[in-house]
């Protein structure tokens, strides 16, 4: 198979990312973010299950330690003007928000759950409406 750069997309697309991580007292942890991209990029913001990156996306996240063995964390992201497969802007948006702990019960072992809520604009996504997402992870963690 031959590769074409002309045909690839986000080839001729660039991106830049701007952003803060900074420790709020002595247990907390603030991240800021900004992007931008000029077209459809793989560096781009990528909203969650649509083809393009977004042309403009904010995003900030807290992360408490409660104790030794417990964190909570929480952020959020906004995507706007979101590139399609054909790296056309739409006029689509998404945002995306979670929340969620970390426990460390004993030494080398993690318990860890997160949910989150995203929704993408139909023009972004290239569906008929508006697309909800709910979710939920949980993660055991034993290191050796």
């Amino acid at each position: 198979m031959e590769y074409n750069e002309s045909n690839a997309i986000g080839s001729e697309e660039w991106s830049a990312k701007l952003g803060l991580n900074t420790d709020i007292g002595a247990s907390g942890n603030l991240r800021v973010q900004g992007f931008y991209a000029s077209g459809q990029t793989q560096y781009g913001a990528n909203p969650l299950s649509t083809p393009g990156a977004a042309e403009w996306s904010v995003l900030a996240s807290y992360e408490h330690t409660m104790n030794e063995k417990l964190n909570l964390f929480g952020g959020g992201q906004y995507m706007m003007d979101i590139y399609n497969a054909a790296n056309v802007q739409t006029n689509g948006n998404a945002w995306y928000v979670h929340g969620g702990f970390a426990w460390t019960p004993v030494t080398n072992f993690r318990v860890r759950g997160d949910i989150f809520y995203s929704e993408i604009d139909a023009a972004a996504a290239a569906v008929a409406a508006n697309e909800e997402n709910w979710g939920a992870v949980i993660e055991l963690r034993r290191s050796f």
